[in-house]
């Protein structure tokens, strides 16, 4: 076995392919789509859906993996200063189907007269590798 930076080789190939793949996707689809359309595709209610789960815990190793490689992907191979709305669509494609209470926020705060957006992760309530302060500048305009 072979460790880079957290990522375990061959055992986490599979997820840095699906990484790639749905960055991808939604770098073309953002292209393609309006943000409206893009959104709309998510299936209704990836909230928890059986409270017999209720317990189960979140695997943040996991999340914390998909987080790095959709940031590395996108800041050092696509060369974006903003990856923030295309990796949230990762997460929340990835993680909408658990027994987790998952949304994405997408907020707009206002700086020495410029217009600034930020999209996060809110898993069980928390804002996920987030910082707090920082995220309080945010108001939201579209939870999904």
């Amino acid at each position: 076995m072979w460790q880079y930076r957290g990522f375990q080789f061959p055992q986490d190939l599979g997820i840095l392919i699906r990484v790639v793949y749905l960055t991808f996707f939604y770098t073309l689809l953002l292209k393609r789509k309006s943000f409206q359309q893009v959104i709309e595709q998510f299936p209704r209610g990836c909230q928890k859906k059986d409270t017999d789960h209720a317990n189960q815990k979140i695997d943040y190793l996991m999340l914390d993996k998909i987080w790095r490689g959709t940031s590395f992907l996108l800041r050092h191979i696509l060369r974006t200063d903003k990856p923030c709305l295309r990796r949230t669509l990762v997460l929340y494609h990835w993680f909408c189907g658990s027994n987790h209470n998952i949304k994405a926020s997408v907020g707009v705060c206002k700086e020495d007269n410029i217009l600034r957006s930020h999209a996060w992760l809110i898993i069980n309530g928390v804002p996920f590798r987030e910082n707090h302060a920082e995220l309080e500048k945010y108001s939201p305009i579209i939870e999904w």
